[in-house]
């Protein structure tokens, strides 16, 4: 449920939204976005998986701002970005394995960027839990203001 004071913004990034864009992104992603935050994340439909847009809507729920879904680092795609927070969020499913973990530390290594990841499992079981932990990690990796 999306909080009444958040009406009137795009969850994405926070610009202002007229009611048409609110109900009509709410009735086909379950996300309130902007023209500009809509196309965006339409462009990105074909590449992603369904548990990686609830997780991202779960995500912008929560207040995350700046999250980004299938995220090009310039060496791999991610699934979810914080960038802001220099966080990937990666769901693996059974068929993750040894090439992962070499990404996972090249990004770690080379921008300081650390990778979560998270069990699809975890995420169909709980995305609540999964959400608040992602947002407790991002709260300790961003800049104080």
């Amino acid at each position: 449920m999306i909080p009444a004071n958040n009406l009137d913004n795009c969850m994405c990034c926070a610009d202002p939204i007229d009611y048409r864009e609110y109900v009509d992104t709410m009735d086909s992603f379950g996300i309130a976005m902007c023209q500009h935050c809509t196309r965006n994340y339409i462009s990105k439909l074909p590449q992603s998986e369904p548990l990686e847009r609830k997780l991202y809507a779960a995500l912008l729920g929560k207040g995350i701002k700046g999250a980004e879904l299938q995220y090009f680092d310039g060496f791999k795609t991610v699934d979810i970005a914080i960038l802001s927070a220099r966080l990937h969020i990666e769901l693996d499913g059974p068929n993750h394995g040894l090439a992962d973990k070499w990404r996972t530390n090249y990004s770690l290594t080379q921008s300081d960027v650390l990778t979560l990841r998270i069990p699809d499992s975890v995420v169909l079981e709980d995305i609540e839990s999964a959400a608040a932990l992602i947002t407790k990690v991002v709260s300790l990796r961003q800049p104080a203001a």
